[in-house]
Formats: structure tokens, C-alpha cells, sequence
């Protein structure tokens, strides 16, 4: 599925899950248990916030929320079935807020304690921040000398690359996974009651580039390797930017938020050189980082990293926090499930006083719609992202999901 083709659809598949089907779903290695929304405490927090955003104005009259929920085993995840505006299809939502208590605390809020804290006068300026991951595990991988295959983007890999790299296998296509991501993000963003606002397109551009950071300077890729990889994370982004740009509001500002931009052209300078002459590169980025962002100076004290890979994700917290300085209204983060993390580690760094001034950011993650059984599939010995149950005797539609999973 090439960029271009997911340009009109409105839905990769269409499915109702109804109560009564606990452990017959799996989400990654989460069984999910399908509930009554108003018979346990966590859908019943995320109803609550979900209302606490329609009486602010943040979600439109008409959006309707229903009383069916997902809640993920293995993380407690609770999820609640939403439909934001009658032209899109409903989607299973889990919501977070951080509150500010003006007095330079954080909590986690409720749906009331949202509504008392915030002015629904200034909510439609709200500042959104968005954005997908550039490739899924499966679209981007590194095959060393031995044919051993690493997924490079994988958030849990199962092996570490300890011999040289000879090839890598990148995918121009979209996986199901990042075109039903792209289709959630951006409806999501288009049906908020927020037409006047801004949103930060938080695409890890620089992120990415790190990494086969350790990589190259450990000698295991080559130079002409780590550049095909750097042009092929540019030419990611620069596509997802303009997809992502003609699927959005045009009354909504679109505007990069990229924090680790910093350091861009210092990546670039380093593939050009001799791997051996970039000594001590972590802790020249981290410098270049503190030195032009009294953000990033602040998350660099309160929780330095000893990685590259460790400074990659902080970015994205970086992002909120940035969004969150840059405005005196809520940020809302729009993102997918996986993505809680960030909102956690943003929650951290403003307990740690990495704000100069108060912050309230509200966090809505959108599951997945395109599912498939998870009694039917494994793929390379793993379980795939997406598992629905729908009672169809008719599976031609779900292998071709799964066929373009692989």
C-alpha cells in the first residue's frame, strides 16, 4: 500500500466488538477482556474524562460514547467506544490528563477536576500534537553477515546487531499498521472541536536517524549503509508530512515539532567522516541539546541519557513539553496506544520542574481498527499487532491483512 493510496479511504476495515468476548482479543501480547463501560473503574474514569471534554467543548455536542470498553490485561489499559462526528467511524479511545495545580504540582486528573481547571473560553486554541512512527518493526530491517535479521524500529527486539551489517531491507510501502495509524491520528485531530488550532506534527525524523547511531561508530555498518539510511528516514518523513498536511483541517496550522533538530546536521557531518574521529558524540549532542533549549537543559539534568537510544525517545517528550511552554491553552496529544509512555514520561518531567510555567496536557489514544484472530496467525513466531474476532465464516478479507502483515 503505497502513500498515495490511503489518501481517500476512510477505513481499513469495519467491525463491531460486542461484551462477552473476553481473552478471544490480543492486542501486541495483551489479551483484552471487551467490558460494560459502566462496570469497571477505569472505563468508568476514561468515560468520565471523555465527558469532561465534551462539556469543555474539546470534543463536538454530537459525539456519542458509548457503553462498551476494552480493557488490556497486561497494562490495565482501559479503552472506551467513541464516535467523535457522525462521518467517521466509531474507535475505542483511552484518555489521560495532567493537571496542574498552578502551584508548580502535577496530578493525573479526573473528568471533574479537568472541567474545574480549564476555561472552555480559551479551549479552542488548544495546541495539538500529533504524529505517527515513520516505519512499524516489520518495515525496516537490518540483515547482518551471518543473514541474521533485526527489526530496527522494534520497541522490544528480540537480539542485539553484534556482527556487521551487509544489507538493509526497507519497505516503501505502508504496512496496515501505519496506514490505519495515519487514518486514526488524523480523523481524530479533524473531528476535536478545536478548528482554530495549531498542531505540532511531531514526525521523529532526527529520532529515527539515531538508531544505527551506535552502529556506524562501532564499525558494524558502513558509511554508504548509515547514509541510505538516513536519506531513507528523510524521504519517510517528507512523504508522511505531505499526506499527513492534505488529510488535516485547513483552518488548523500545521507546524514541525521536531526537538531534536539541533543535532540534525551533526548526524550528517559524522556519516561523512571516519567513525573513529567522533569520540564522546552522545555527550557533544546532549551539550549541543542543552545549549540552544532551556527545555532540553532542564529533561537533560533530571534524567540524562547514557544511549542514543535513550535520548531518542526523550525526544518525544521534549515535543509535549514544548508545545505545553509555547501556549497558554491545553496541549492535546492525539496517539496511538504504545504511546502512553510518552505522556508518562512527560508526567515525570513535569514533577521534576522541567516547565518554566504550568502545563495541563490532555492525552487521547486511539486503538486500532483493523484486527484479525488471534487463534489464526502467528507470524516470524510472534503474534501480529492487530486480532479481531467477528463471527465471519468468510476470512478472504482478513488474509489479506494478514498477508500484507508479513
Amino acid at each position: 500500500m503505497s502513500v498515495n493510496q490511503i489518501e481517500n479511504l476512510t477505513s481499513l476495515s469495519k467491525a463491531t466488538i460486542q461484551p462477552g468476548l473476553a481473552n478471544e482479543l490480543v492486542y501486541g501480547r495483551s489479551p483484552i477482556n471487551v467490558v460494560e463501560t459502566d462496570k469497571t473503574k477505569s472505563t468508568r474514569k476514561v468515560q468520565g474524562i471523555l465527558n469532561g471534554l465534551v462539556e469543555l467543548g474539546i470534543l463536538k455536542p454530537e459525539t456519542s460514547i458509548h457503553q462498551t470498553g476494552l480493557i488490556h490485561q497486561l497494562t490495565g489499559m482501559a479503552f472506551v467506544n467513541t464516535q467523535l462526528a457522525e462521518t467517521t467511524p466509531a474507535r475505542f479511545i483511552h484518555a489521560r490528563t495532567i493537571i496542574s495545580d498552578n502551584k508548580g504540582d502535577y496530578r493525573w486528573g479526573t473528568g471533574d477536576q479537568l472541567i474545574t481547571q480549564l476555561s472552555a473560553e480559551t479551549i479552542h486554541q488548544s495546541t495539538i500534537v500529533s504524529g505517527p512512527c515513520l516505519f512499524s518493526a516489520t518495515a525496516a530491517v537490518a540483515i547482518t553477515e551471518s543473514g541474521n535479521q533485526h527489526r530496527l524500529t522494534d520497541p522490544n527486539p528480540d537480539t542485539i546487531i553484534t556482527e556487521p551489517i551487509t544489507q538493509l531491507s526497507i519497505n516503501p510501502n505502508l504496512q496496515p499498521y501505519e496506514a490505519d495509524t495515519i487514518l486514526r491520528l488524523t480523523q481524530t485531530i479533524n473531528s476535536l472541536n478545536c478548528q482554530n488550532s495549531k498542531l505540532g506534527l511531531n514526525l521523529p525524523r532526527v529520532e529515527y536517524k539515531l538508531y544505527l547511531m551506535q552502529e556506524f561508530l562501532d564499525g558494524l555498518i558502513s558509511p554508504e549503509l548509515f547514509n541510505h539510511w538516513l536519506e531513507a528516514v528523510n524521504t519517510r518523513a517528507n512523504g508522511l508530512t505531505n499526506l499527513i498536511t492534505r488529510r488535516i483541517h485547513p483552518s488548523i496550522e500545521i507546524q514541525a515539532l521536531e526537538p531534536l533538530t539541533p543535532i540534525d546536521a551533526l548526524i550528517h557531518q559524522v556519516a561523512e567522516q571516519d567513525p573513529s574521529q567522533s569520540q564522546n558524540l552522545l555527550q557533544i549532542m546532549i551539550q549541543t541539546l542543552q545549549q540552544t533549549d532551556p527545555i532540553w537543559n532542564k529533561v537533560l539534568q533530571a534524567s540524562p541519557p547514557n544511549t542514543f537510544e535513550h535520548l531518542n525517545y526523550l525526544g518525544y517528550t521534549v515535543a509535549q513539553l514544548q508545545a505545553a511552554q509555547n501556549s497558554t491553552n491545553p496541549v492535546i496529544a492525539i496517539e496511538n496506544p504504545e504511546e502512553t509512555k510518552i505522556i508518562d514520561s512527560t508526567f515525570k518531567a513535569l514533577k521534576a520542574g522541567c516547565a518554566d510555567q504550568p502545563a495541563n496536557i490532555i492525552g487521547l489514544f486511539i486503538h486500532p481498527e483493523v484486527v484479525i484472530n488471534s487463534n489464526d496467525v502467528v507470524v516470524d513466531n510472534r503474534k501480529v499487532l492487530y486480532f479481531y474476532r467477528d463471527g465471519s465464516q468468510d476470512n478472504s478479507s482478513l488474509k489479506k491483512v494478514i498477508q500484507l502483515n508479513r
